[in-house]
């Protein structure tokens, strides 16, 4: 039992106790009594982790809003140097803790107010919306598909809070520059019409679904994406292309399908025709998109890779073949590749 109520109290540790209390058990641990002013002195509060979320925590919190409080694990390491809660427990019984010095920064006004609107209880503090986003938020914390398509957002800076995100469609906005890296879960991106410069999924190793077309990219590099199945990389100005991560060895003879699985080119793209290294898996080297670049890029080299990173070839090509034409795709070279 602990009462130290109807006290003076500027500094409180009671990282000893570490049995959680319960609502029918509150006469064993109280802080402050009713609403006693001459007793809100409280300025440091210190606590076990079993206490931080307990109701009395919160109503000292609620009495001394200037108490600040710390957080201890069992073997008296600190895990959180100012925590605080969504909402008062007397007005919301959803509210939740939150530690203020992990809270994250969302500088982008328009991505913040999108975020703000779905994720409310993440960005209170006492009932109050702020700037700042709680990652430890339960919903922040399990959210696995977002769309902040069409918001005019300039940066994606604090997507990273989303740990279990394995859905992110970003289209349409006005990005220049796009990572991925702390989205570990990530499964589908997408990210096409925007102003993308540079894109960064090399540590997505759980990436299936890209499609990053109508950007500004000129390298891209997927060589450690291999889950990914689908690819639409067309209307770049890309110039090095590493694709040597993608070997799903996908139906090549239904090429003309309306989403095709792997798309470098796009027929009205000549003005991206500016490909000059291509590196691939050894799945795709006899593909029919690998084909139509050698054919609209003739200065383009292609390498060819096995599963663990060894180059099979350095310079892989097609012989022109007029007689092969009933085996080719539209067009006379062989149905077949070489290593030139």
């Amino acid at each position: 039992q602990l009462r130290c109520q109807r006290n003076r109290l500027e500094y409180l540790d009671i990282t000893g106790f570490r049995i959680t209390p319960s609502h029918s058990t509150r006469h064993r641990f109280e802080i402050y009594y009713g609403n006693y002013e001459e007793e809100q002195h409280l300025k440091t509060l210190k606590v076990n982790e079993v206490l931080r979320d307990d109701y009395e925590i919160d109503e000292v919190k609620t009495s001394s809003p200037e108490a600040t409080v710390h957080v201890y694990n069992d073997q008296g390491e600190e895990t959180c140097t100012d925590y605080d809660f969504s909402a008062d427990y007397d007005t919301d019984a959803a509210a939740v803790g939150k530690c203020r010095d992990r809270l994250v920064d969302i500088p982008d006004d328009n991505l913040k107010r999108t975020l703000q609107e779905r994720f409310k209880r993440a960005f209170s503090i006492r009932g109050r919306i702020t700037d700042q986003m709680d990652p430890d938020d339960p919903i922040v914390r399990t959210t696995e598909q977002l769309d902040v398509s069409r918001k005019n957002i300039k940066s994606l800076s604090g997507i990273e809070s989303f740990k279990a995100l394995q859905h992110l469609n970003c289209s349409e906005n006005i990005l220049t520059t796009l990572n991925m890296s702390e989205n570990h879960q990530l499964k589908e991106l997408s990210c096409l019409s925007n102003y993308l410069t540079h894109l960064d999924v090399s540590k997505n190793n759980a990436l299936q679904i890209l499609d990053c077309r109508i950007n500004h990219l000129s390298r891209l590099d997927l060589s450690q994406n291999t889950e990914l199945k689908k690819l639409w990389c067309y209307h770049n100005e890309l110039n090095y292309l590493d694709v040597t991560g993608f070997r799903y060895a996908y139906d090549d003879d239904d090429y003309n399908q309306r989403d095709k699985p792997l798309e470098i080119y796009y027929d009205s793209n000549e003005q991206g025709y500016r490909l000059r290294i291509l590196k691939i898996n050894k799945a795709l080297k006899d593909y029919r998109e690998i084909k139509e670049i050698k054919r609209k890029t003739p200065k383009v080299t292609v390498a060819v890779y096995n599963n663990n990173g060894d180059t099979l070839c350095s310079n892989y090509t097609f012989r022109y073949c007029p007689r092969c034409a009933a085996h080719t795709y539209d067009y006379e070279w062989a149905p077949q590749g070489h290593c030139d």
